[in-house]
């Protein structure tokens, strides 16, 4: 019994880790086609409320298109999806921006 605990709870690690990078390419490849743009079209550069808002909702769908059906099925009893790609959104912007 603890034996299939452990492989379940690594399942759910190694899903985790392969949503987080594909959280992580989505934000980059939403930086190269989105936020230049919509920052280009600013006389500040910056984005708005809203704009910030859609890319977020364009992080999870895309996300989530990009995710198995093994992958959705396994996290979605087990963590907060949206929560988890936000995050990991959020958090690679914020090491793009160190950068």
């Amino acid at each position: 019994m603890k034996l299939g605990k452990k492989e379940e709870l690594a399942a759910i690690n190694a899903a985790q880790q392969e949503v987080i990078a594909m959280a992580q390419l989505t934000v980059e490849e939403l930086q190269q086609t989105t936020v230049a743009e919509l920052e280009k079209a600013r006389e500040d550069g910056k984005l708005t409320k809203a704009e910030i808002d859609m890319l977020r909702s364009l992080l999870l769908s895309r996300v989530k298109k990009k995710m198995s059906d093994p992958t959705t099925n396994l996290l979605a009893a087990a963590v907060d999806l949206n929560a988890l790609i936000r995050g990991a959104g959020e958090s690679w912007i914020a090491e793009l921006k160190k950068e």
